[in-house]
């Protein structure tokens, strides 16, 4: 005699028919309601909504990334600092950067080009919850890009108050100019002042989000100075990271949110915006392997070795290059812009090292350097027919890449573009980081560098850790200065334990 279960394991396909039918009897006519009630319009805030949080993941990205490129004895540190930079920008944002950026796109008398002047704490209008998301997991980017730049030896509260500054007066303004329906460099703009005809056409952030956040990072690696011993004696010394696993981990994320970024930016699938869609994933990916390949080349030729670190960078270099143009140019271009965006990252890194500037994760070449190179691209490879539809101009527009239009106005707007954000970027950054350093201070003191900041601000990443066992760096002058630190605060919390000990002893008495 068979049991229940071999009677059910025999018969499952036979018993699984009926079981089915009588779903579809009792669930078909809901479904048939939902697909009947289901607008354009909800499709379009669900592609805004899914792509929001592939953008919001990115996070996770960063993290591993700009973990595993920095010494164990600053992990806890710099995840930290990503979690309170999302946090933070979420309540500037929340506050007073998405009034700045998105306020005021109403046909008003107080509406302007430079900056929004209402919509502050989501008040004051019928908001669009699902903009206010996806732009806030923007605004987040563009906070957490200025996180690796001064890695290993900012002030964590310095840095708190530079997440929120930031985000509500620096990247909002910039993102009302170029994505706003007011916006004096957008090609929204359709009732109010524009330069060109077309705006800057900036798709996905390539400077609204990567420039600003990479030229904010400069200034303050500028300001906040080198790591110590990462230039010894006039001559670099490279301080290496101490995971490359955390480093792939985030690289792959990273890329795989980047689909979130540019094909999500269209906002919407219907109207044509699914044909830019296709566009912009398409153009990522090419952008990203093109650039990876480069970057691999490269390492190859330089050291006779392929380079995991390198290469992966040479990626987020592509996929940044492609950013504001991913959605306007052919797969061709996609290849010569990825690879060209490499070449850019590997040219300024050196610059910067040249000049003596420290950026613990190349945060500055991969973002500010590219982005503002994929916006110039945009000039040369944008296709009138992408132009047109995307920003929904008149098909016979003359205004598109100098390649195929040998029309200079796009070109020039671009790089118009990228001055004036360059310029308020820097300008803002740098009044900024002054303000906080008079009072509060940009840099920890050279103690808590030389043993960690986890020590101090954040606790330890890694559990039974001794401090000894941290990698201090490859300089022996800073290994030397390491020592004498190290020793010098086992001294002091030798003295706080026993003057702990002789109160608590004198307490008992």
């Amino acid at each position: 005699m068979m049991s229940f279960s071999t009677i059910i394991r025999h018969h499952r396909n036979v018993l699984a028919v009926p079981l089915v039918t009588s779903l579809l009897i009792l669930f078909a006519p809901n479904l048939v309601t939902a697909q009947a009630t289901l607008t354009s319009t909800d499709v379009d805030i669900g592609w805004t909504l899914i792509n929001g949080a592939l953008v919001m993941f990115m996070q996770a990205g960063f993290a591993f990334l700009e973990a595993g490129s920095i010494r164990s004895k600053n992990v806890a540190n710099i995840l930290l600092k990503i979690v309170m930079s999302v946090a933070i920008s979420t309540m500037a944002w929340f506050c007073i950067g998405y009034g700045f950026a998105y306020g005021d796109n109403q046909l008003t008398d107080t509406r302007n080009g430079f900056f929004g002047n209402s919509s502050f704490f989501l008040l004051g209008g019928d908001e669009a919850q699902h903009v206010f998301f996806f732009q806030w997991a923007f605004a987040a980017v563009a906070s957490s890009i200025v996180s690796g730049a001064v890695a290993e030896r900012m002030n964590l509260s310095a840095f708190f108050m530079c997440s929120f500054i930031m985000t509500a007066f620096i990247y909002a303004p910039v993102a009302h100019w170029i994505w706003s329906s007011a916006g004096w460099l957008s090609g929204f703009n359709k009732t109010m002042f524009r330069v060109g005809n077309v705006g800057v056409t900036d798709y996905a952030g390539g400077i609204v989000v990567h420039l600003v956040g990479g030229v904010c990072g400069l200034v303050g690696s500028i300001m906040v100075g080198p790591r110590i011993g990462r230039f010894v004696n006039g001559r670099a010394v490279k301080i290496v990271g101490h995971n490359k696993t955390l480093v792939l981990l985030g690289g792959l994320i990273l890329w795989f949110g980047w689909y979130g970024f540019n094909s999500g930016s269209t906002q919407a699938l219907s109207g044509g915006m699914s044909t830019i869609t296709g566009y912009a994933s398409a153009n990522t990916t090419i952008a990203g392997a093109a650039g990876a390949m480069m970057c691999m080349l490269w390492s190859c030729l330089q050291s006779g070795q392929y380079d995991l670190t390198e290469s992966l960078n040479g990626c987020l270099a592509g996929c940044v290059s492609i950013t504001p143009v991913c959605a306007f140019v052919e797969g061709w271009a996609a290849v010569l812009i990825g690879a060209s965006g490499a070449l850019v990252y590997i040219a300024s890194n050196w610059l910067l090292e040249a000049l003596k500037i420290d950026d613990p994760v190349a945060a500055v070449p991969v973002h500010a350097f590219c982005g503002a190179w994929g916006l110039v691209t945009g000039g040369l490879f944008a296709t009138q027919k992408q132009i047109a539809l995307f920003y929904g101009l008149d098909s016979t527009i003359e205004t598109y890449g100098l390649f195929y239009s040998l029309n200079w106005e796009l070109l020039g707007v671009n790089l118009l573009g990228i001055t004036m954000v360059t310029v308020w970027t820097a300008f803002s950054s740098v009044i900024m980081f002054f303000l906080i350093d008079i009072t509060i201070g940009l840099r920890v003191p050279p103690e808590d560098e030389l043993i960690g900041l986890d020590q101090k601000y954040g606790g330890t990443a890694y559990t039974g850790e001794d401090i000894h066992q941290y990698g201090f760096g490859n300089s022996a002058s800073e290994n030397t200065a390491a020592r004498t630190a190290l020793k010098t605060a086992r001294t002091v919390n030798s003295h706080r334990t026993q003057r702990s000990g002789r109160s608590g002893a004198s307490r008992r008495m």
